[in-house]
């Protein structure tokens, strides 16, 4: 069964797709909170890992924000397949220059129907890292992607 780590700070949105996704027969941890999420992710295998991408610290005290779970998550398994969810546009160069970029996946705007977010994770699961590295690279040198209101994923 695929195992998906869903974090995002709204837990309106995690806890809809934590049962979409269930309903779809995935299992699906979610998680709110940046800290325990990453405790949980060190602590167990992930096939693709969903990130809200605009995740504020919870407290002046905690230094975990979106970009950085994400970097924590490809240090600690660059297998695990990462999906980076936003309520905004994704511009590309501020994810090149944050370093986000070579790390995630996949993007997609939020809130999208769960049979996009579907069909995205099973195009993941299908593809190795190195191939969607080449076609992101492809699609970046042509001008494929539209980073406006459509899914952006490497499987055009």
């Amino acid at each position: 069964m695929v195992r998906i780590f869903l974090f995002d700070d709204n837990r309106n949105i995690v806890v809809a797709l934590r049962t979409a996704l269930q309903l779809q027969g995935y299992k699906v941890d979610m998680f709110d909170q940046p800290e325990i999420a990453f405790q949980r992710f060190s602590a167990s295998k992930y096939d693709v890992a969903i990130v809200g991408a605009k995740i504020m610290p919870a407290s002046p005290t905690t230094i975990i924000g979106g970009f950085e779970l994400v970097r924590m998550i490809y240090k600690a398994d660059k297998n695990t397949r990462i999906l980076l969810m936003s309520e905004s546009n994704f511009n590309w160069e501020d994810l090149e220059k944050s370093g986000i970029a070579s790390k995630v996946d996949a993007f997609m705007k939020k809130p999208r129907g769960v049979m996009k977010l579907v069909s995205h994770i099973e195009a993941l699961l299908k593809h190795e890292r190195q191939e969607f590295a080449a076609l992101i690279t492809f699609a970046i040198t042509t001008s494929l992607i539209g980073l406006a209101d459509e899914i952006v994923s490497v499987t055009l």
